[in-house]
């Protein structure tokens, strides 16, 4: 993609899982999550 960023999709995406935040450190496979219910919770509550 132009801006930097990368997807595993060509097509319409049916769920939503969560968001992707980054490494727990640069030496690591391990990731961090923000899982969808946690997603929603901070989107309720900012409307």
């Amino acid at each position: 993609m132009e801006d930097g960023s990368t997807s595993i999709f060509s097509g319409p995406v049916t769920r939503f899982l969560g968001v992707y935040s980054g490494r727990i450190n640069e030496q690591s496979d391990i990731g961090m999550v923000w899982k969808a219910t946690a997603v929603e919770q901070i989107v309720a509550a900012v409307k």
